[in-house]
C-alpha cells in the first residue's frame, strides 16, 4: 500500500503567483491533498484554489531570515524580533 501524499503550499501573497496555482491545481489532479496557507482565504487566487481542490487557509506570513556568525539557519514563520532573538 502507498501512503499518501500531502502538500502545504506557503504562498506570501493571494495576488498574482499563477505559477502557484498552476502547481497546486495539477496534485489535486493527482489526488494529492493539498493545503494552501495563504495572507487571505477569501481573496486574490483563495477562490480559485479551493475549486481545485485545495483546502484554503489563512495565514500570518511574515517571513525572517535567521542569521547567525554570518550563516542562514533557517526561515522564520511568522516570527517577530523581541529582545534580540526570534519568538
Amino acid at each position: 500500500m502507498v501512503a499518501s501524499m500531502k502538500v502545504l503550499h506557503i504562498v506570501k501573497t493571494a495576488v498574482g503567483a499563477t505559477w502557484g496555482y498552476e502547481q497546486v491545481r495539477v496534485l489535486c489532479s493527482l489526488g494529492i491533498g493539498v493545503v494552501v496557507a495563504l495572507p487571505s482565504d477569501t481573496e486574490g487566487l483563495a477562490p480559485k484554489y479551493r475549486q481545485a481542490g485545495a483546502t484554503v487557509v489563512r495565514a500570518k506570513l511574515d517571513l525572517l531570515s535567521v542569521q547567525s556568525n554570518g550563516f542562514r539557519r533557517g526561515i522564520v514563520i511568522g516570527g517577530t524580533w523581541g529582545k534580540g532573538r526570534v519568538t
